[in-house]
């Protein structure tokens, strides 16, 4: 009988290895399930551009970065697995393209480099059916000959003058944080990453909106962002969003977008549903997406980047829509609301000129990540 006890449990302890090998097999597969693999790269190219297309099993978000000395342009693309493509290596040498590499950045992150020669500019977009990531590196001249033309950001202050904005419970005014921070954002925008900004107001004055917008249009900027401090009645709230500008019916949107433009709630409810030949051509599809992309940036940013240090304190609100008299520009606009004034503990936190300058920061990151998607952008990295 002893030998007959020892045999069952010896089957009972393979039978136990094998449920424990099975589930670790099946919990594998099944963390992986959620990422997409890299199933194809190919180029091809003319006389005009040099194309490159990253194929995918699955929709993935990438981030482009570049870099000079010599000059790169990268991608990360989230969530990917490289797939039998790992280490691989796409010999193209021609004028524009030197070679693409393909590799495992981290457990989570696949990155394609390209390696520049002469080129003029680019352009990256994304198809479906199947899901691929397409590059075109324009020919140009030689890139140490290339000097590409700065950007230009307006930075927009919120309110001013006579007009202080929303107040919170320990009197701090709206007016007066978002021009500290707006000069913050100024300032790591140029010495940083080589960006011309303007601002519609450098001092406590009052600056009628559609003036703001209209001074955008007149230097020709190419982003222009105008930050804001949230408000409620109801003192619990709190968070960072992002707004871009688009039709909403919405009620809260609304309720935002009325405290923004300074009339009633009633008043911001026809003017959503204003659809004049003026209007139209300012919201085209092409500005409302390319502005849906920038608040994108801008508010993974500020939450990617805030959080690492103040953690559960960061509360993202997401980028959101309405009409805002502001952001009727030329060219891609979004309006910031970094907290709540209202809240007692977001207050206190935009009382603080440390946070003020990691948010600054983390607000001219977004941008620059942004601007680094646009054709002739300096050569410099989203460090």
């Amino acid at each position: 009988m002893k030998g007959y006890g020892v045999i069952f449990w010896r089957k009972a302890l393979k039978v136990l290895l094998l449920i424990i090998a099975f589930s670790m097999t099946s919990s594998l597969v099944f963390s992986s399930s959620n990422k997409s693999t890299v199933t194809d790269i190919r180029y091809s190219t003319n006389e005009k551009y040099t194309r490159v297309v990253v194929e995918l099993d699955k929709k993935a978000s990438y981030e482009p970065n570049l870099l000079k000395f010599p000059d790169r342009l990268y991608f990360d693309i989230q969530d990917t697995d490289p797939g039998t493509f790992h280490k691989e290596t796409l010999e193209i040498n021609d004028n524009s393209v030197k070679t693409v590499q393909v590799s495992e950045f981290d457990q989570k992150t696949t990155r394609v480099v390209l390696s520049l020669g002469s080129y003029d500019d680019y352009n990256i977009y994304t198809l479906q059916s199947p899901d691929r990531i397409v590059i075109d590196i324009n020919h140009g001249v030689k890139v140490d000959e290339f000097i590409p033309r700065k950007k230009i950001v307006v930075i927009d202050a919120g309110h001013g003058g006579k007009d202080p904005g929303a107040i919170g419970r320990r009197g701090l005014k709206e007016k007066d944080v978002v021009l500290d921070v707006s000069k913050r954002v100024k300032e790591i925008l140029e010495s940083k990453y080589a960006v011309k900004v303007y601002m519609t107001r450098e001092s406590d004055k009052f600056v009628e909106l559609r003036r703001r917008a209209s001074y955008a249009n007149s230097i020709k900027a190419d982003v222009f962002i105008s930050i804001h401090a949230n408000a409620s009645r109801k003192r619990g709230l709190r968070g960072i969003e992002t707004w871009f500008l688009n039709h909403t019916n919405n009620l809260e949107y609304q309720k935002v977008a009325a405290r923004e433009n300074a009339i009633s709630l009633e008043e911001q409810k026809k003017y959503e549903s204003v659809k004049d030949q003026i209007l139209a051509d300012l919201d085209t599809s092409l500005k409302r997406d390319t502005s849906g992309r920038l608040a994108r940036y801008i508010q993974s940013s500020m939450i990617k980047n805030l959080k690492v240090k103040y953690k559960s304190r960061i509360v993202d609100l997401d980028i959101k829509y309405a009409r805002f008299y502001v952001l009727f520009t030329d060219m891609p606009s979004a309006l910031l609301e970094i907290g709540y004034i209202s809240n007692p503990k977001e207050e206190l936190m935009m009382r603080r000129t440390s946070y003020r300058k990691d948010l600054a920061l983390s607000i001219a990151k977004g941008i620059n990540s942004f601007l680094s998607t646009l054709p002739d952008m300096p050569k410099l990295a989203s460090r």
